[in-house]
Order: C-alpha cells, then sequence, then structure tokens
C-alpha cells in the first residue's frame, strides 16, 4: 500500500502541484493539524484548539479538476454493460468504466473546485514556532495550511495492474460526455476489482491540499534543518547564505512523500568541542 499511496502522491503533486486528500473523503480543513500515516489522515488538533488566530484568504474562481493518470475511461449503459456491469449497472443508467493499467493509477474528477489558503500565514508561522519552543507542538504534526474543496467529486485509486471498476452516473448522464453537474443520485461505484481506494459523492469535499511541519535540527540544539534541501550547510543546520535574517526555525512544504510518512530520525551526538564535518 505505500508504494500505491507514494505513485499516487507523486501524480497528484506533478498534475496538480497540491497533495492528495488521503484517503480519498477524508475530512480536511484549513488550519487542520495532524500527522499523515500510509492508512490515512490523522488530525490532532486544529490552529483554533491552540489558540492561533488565522484569517482565511477569499477563495479563488471556482474550476473543474478532470484528470486520470495510468487509466482509460469509457461509457456503458445497463443494456451495453458486459456480463460484469449487467447485475449492478440499473437500467437506463449510464457509467463510467474505469480500467487502470498499473498500481497507483488514479483518476480525479470534481466539479467547482474552490482553493482556500491561510491569509496571515507569517503571523501563523510565528505562533507555531512559540508553541514548537514550549514544548506545545509536536515534530511529527503537519498544518494545512491550502485546501481545493469542490463537488461532486470521484477519486478512484488503483491497487495493482488490471484494477477496473464502474461509477453510476444516474439516469440523466449522456453516454460520451461526463457533466458532473448532471449527476443525480448516490454516484455509487461498483463492479470494483484492484482497487486502493474509491470516494464518489455528490457532495462538497476537500480533494487536494498543502501543508507544512517544522523542521529543527538538533546538534547543538535547535538549528535550520530544511528535509530535502541538499545545501550541506541546511542540513547542519546553518544559515544559507544570504539567509541571515531567517529565524531560528521555520515552515517549510515538503516536496517527498518520505519528509512526512518516515517518523523522524535521531541525530547523531557531536563529540564535546568538536564540529561537524561539512
Amino acid at each position: 500500500m505505500h508504494s500505491v499511496l507514494t505513485s499516487y502522491w507523486n501524480g497528484s503533486l506533478a498534475s496538480f502541484h497540491r497533495f492528495p486528500v488521503w484517503l480519498p473523503g477524508n475530512r480536511m480543513a484549513l488550519g487542520d493539524v495532524g500527522v499523515l500515516a500510509p492508512d490515512g489522515w490523522s488530525k490532532s488538533t486544529d490552529l483554533v484548539r491552540l489558540e492561533v488566530a488565522t484569517e482565511a484568504d477569499a477563495p479563488g474562481a471556482p474550476s473543474d479538476y478532470d484528470h486520470s493518470d495510468g487509466a482509460s475511461l469509457s461509457f456503458v449503459t445497463g443494456a451495453s454493460a458486459g456480463a460484469v456491469e449487467a447485475p449492478w449497472l440499473p437500467s437506463g443508467h449510464v457509467g463510467l468504466r474505469l480500467d487502470f493499467t498499473r498500481a497507483g493509477a488514479f483518476v480525479l474528477k470534481a466539479k467547482g473546485v474552490r482553493v482556500t489558503r491561510i491569509g496571515n500565514l507569517a503571523e501563523v508561522e510565528s505562533d507555531v514556532l512559540d508553541l514548537y519552543r514550549r514544548g506545545l507542538w509536536r515534530r511529527e504534526w503537519v498544518l494545512v495550511t491550502e485546501v481545493a474543496v469542490g463537488g461532486p467529486v470521484i477519486v478512484v485509486v488503483a491497487r495493482e495492474s488490471g484494477a477496473r471498476a464502474v461509477v453510476d452516473l444516474g439516469a440523466e448522464a449522456v453516454a460520451g460526455g461526463l457533466d458532473l453537474g448532471r449527476v443525480r443520485g448516490s454516484l455509487g461505484v461498483g463492479s470494483r476489482h484492484g482497487l486502493a481506494a474509491q470516494f464518489a459523492t455528490r457532495e462538497r469535499s476537500a480533494v487536494l491540499w498543502r501543508g507544512m511541519y517544522v523542521s529543527d535540527g538538533l546538534i547543538g540544539g535547535a538549528k535550520l534543518k530544511h528535509r530535502g534541501d541538499e545545501d550541506t550547510a541546511g542540513r547542519w543546520g546553518r544559515r544559507p547564505p544570504g539567509d541571515a535574517g531567517a529565524p531560528e526555525l521555520y515552515l517549510t512544504e515538503p516536496q517527498d512523500l518520505r519528509e512526512i510518512l518516515a517518523a523522524p530520525e535521531p541525530e547523531p551526538e557531536a563529540d564535546a568541542g568538536s564540529e561537524p564535518e561539512l
């Protein structure tokens, strides 16, 4: 499942420059604070409970998300469906058949998606770092700083090559053209085989997000450490050139799934009176 999630994560990040909600359909809101693990997002608290004042920017203009990666899409009806789909797809309904070519392949479709971001991020950042210094912010916590919400939503992720599914679009849908705005009914997913996750709803739901976490170097005390940064000085917690005014700690958006899923590794202990080799 970890490799499936990694593939889905990287595909979503490459396509949308945002992270997918995992598991699909999981509730996620601006200012949520929690832990992301292979089995899903687990909310621990939020900025309101931590008494951090948050201002949300006005939502962006609505747009439709329509993306498939490693999947082919076709339309079937109760009359044209094969032996597998026919018992499940109601007569007169149109179905969207999904066939996947590899593990981690996915289909994401969402109507009227609007993106909302934390507007006072600098102030929030300062307050979070203060909480961290006082031991009130855990290292594994991730802060949701941006969330994309839309609906209806269809998200299907393959666990293996050859996975398939059929989404019931209802009786008012038109075969050959997918308009989620015309969908009536429950948007059920049936005839499933080899899926890692599936989610379909007419309600508005979070589909993509961005987040930040605190990175801290422990050698000689709290120092800057940017996970994924190739700069040697940065790895040792030293400010990179031209960044002398940076705060002691800072928030950064992780670019690699491993930076969130992996537990923080213990730092090696430096010998007394010695400097780390660069």
